[in-house]
């Protein structure tokens, strides 16, 4: 959502995502006590998230870890495999996306891992708009 290097695959076992977050040296977050317990037992650092609302589950990873959202969605990372995204141009999408997002959409990301195309649609907008709730710019 703002760029940062994340993984996030409701595939993985409680065990399997231990041992990936303790490999790749990342912070663990969850909503799951007993998968936190586990992954300070494994010398994983863990976050427990205690809120089931998505903008208070970002305060709480802004307050907790000085992570910053800006007020703006960040086309950096794909959302799907976590790959960096890169500028493309129109010609060279053509054939991969609909007539009509080529008409209706200027700018476009093309991930560099799974080579998924992004443009600032729908999603974006409800992107934006939950960053701009975050920062109080917009009201719930």
């Amino acid at each position: 959502m703002s760029g940062y290097d994340t993984v996030y695959d409701i595939e993985l076992q409680d065990r399997q995502m231990i041992g990936l977050a303790k490999e790749e040296g990342r912070i663990l977050i969850t909503r799951d006590k007993d998968v936190m317990r586990r992954a300070g037992t494994a010398g994983v650092q863990a976050a427990y998230i205690s809120s089931l609302d998505f903008t208070t589950q970002l305060r709480q990873m802004e307050r907790e870890f000085g992570v910053v959202f800006q007020g703006s969605p960040v086309f950096s990372r794909c959302p799907v495999c976590n790959a960096e995204l890169k500028v493309t141009c129109k010609k060279d999408i053509k054939a991969k996306v609909l007539e009509s997002v080529i008409e209706q959409y200027d700018r476009f990301w093309v991930c560099s891992g799974c080579e998924k195309i992004y443009w600032h649609g729908g999603h974006w907008k409800n992107v934006r708009e939950t960053l701009e709730r975050l920062r109080g710019v917009k009201d719930d």
